[in-house]
């Protein structure tokens, strides 16, 4: 039961992320298509409107791999005690003094203007998400 729900609430966090960063892909593809037109269309009201919808800043989003510890079972989804959330705290603020140990991958990112997703593993570090990863 336990490593159905791992795998229930992993799967749920890549699906969100993983749909934000297609929607950032899709307003890069408007952004560099609406670039090209001709001057004379840059005040139609509809390229206004749309360069509008697709303007954003650069997002890097670093997702944190929580691993259970060993007493953790099928209950952690709804066991909320001080001890346990002290733990959860204390590990979550260890994964981001990693990341941020391992923040040149990150900064690249922001320094070229784009967006990209990463993934903190405990066994890897700091690594692009994607399929291939195992963590």
């Amino acid at each position: 039961m336990a490593r159905e729900k791992e795998i229930r609430f992993s799967s749920r966090t890549r699906a969100v992320s993983d749909q934000v960063m297609k929607l950032r892909q899709e307003r890069e593809v408007i952004r560099r298509l609406l670039a090209k037109l001709p001057a004379n269309l840059q005040d139609d009201a509809d390229v206004v409107a749309l360069a509008a919808a697709a303007a954003e800043q650069p997002v890097n989003l670093v997702q944190l791999i929580y691993t259970a510890n060993a007493w953790e079972g099928g209950s952690r989804d709804f066991e909320f005690s001080a001890r346990t959330m002290h733990e959860h705290w204390h590990a979550g603020l260890a994964s981001i003094n990693q990341a941020m140990s391992n923040a040149q991958l990150v900064t690249e990112n922001i320094l070229t203007g784009k967006s990209a997703a990463f993934d903190l593993c405990p066994k890897r570090g700091l690594k692009r998400s994607g399929p291939e990863l195992d963590c």
